[in-house]
């Protein structure tokens, strides 16, 4: 599967993992700092310019945000139909239900002032995004980004794409999309 990610300038696709997948990341237009943290917690990250990829290994903590100015678009390839994704600060703090007040608080050594305030800004993020959904905008205020999910197999048919052949491929659908 697929993914295009517009971002704003400062934009922040947060910590996330995917579970059953790996992800290229194709950097199409504007600059990013992406990277990905091993299970030993070593940082791999870097700048990455239009035409750089990165990968991320399935299940390894990855991100990414726009440092440059004016939009950004990432094309995010996924090894698997179903690659599940698992946002870590959503997980934590916006679980249902809730994980206890104290596991957090010794986990992350923050104040109850803090923690609630880490949690209030998910309500609001949240109803802010119901408000929105309602009119049928998918936007996440919060990261600042909006994102155009589409199959490729969808639109080119169900074959195998070398990584080269899809790589000029997602070239082809930004230049030409844009």
């Amino acid at each position: 599967s697929m993914v295009r990610v517009d971002f704003e300038p400062g934009g922040l696709n947060p910590p996330h993992l995917h579970p059953r997948a790996s992800e290229l990341a194709l950097v199409a237009q504007g600059t990013f700092y992406s990277g990905f943290v091993t299970t030993d917690g070593r940082l791999f990250a870097r700048t990455l310019e239009p035409g750089d990829i990165m990968v991320f290994p399935r299940g390894l903590v990855h991100f990414q945000v726009h440092i440059g100015p004016g939009r950004g678009i990432l094309f995010g390839s996924l090894n698997s139909q179903n690659p599940g994704t698992q946002v870590i600060p959503t997980s934590l703090f916006d679980s249902s239900p809730s994980i206890l007040d104290q596991v957090l608080l010794k986990a992350f050594l923050l104040t109850p002032h803090q923690l609630q305030s880490i949690k209030a800004g998910f309500t609001t993020l949240k109803n802010q995004f119901l408000k929105r959904r309602k009119t049928s905008i998918i936007h996440n205020l919060n990261l600042n980004l909006h994102l155009r999910a589409f199959m490729l197999c969808a639109k080119f048919g169900s074959f195998y794409l070398s990584p080269k052949t899809l790589v000029e491929l997602v070239y082809h659908y930004v230049h030409v999309s844009l």
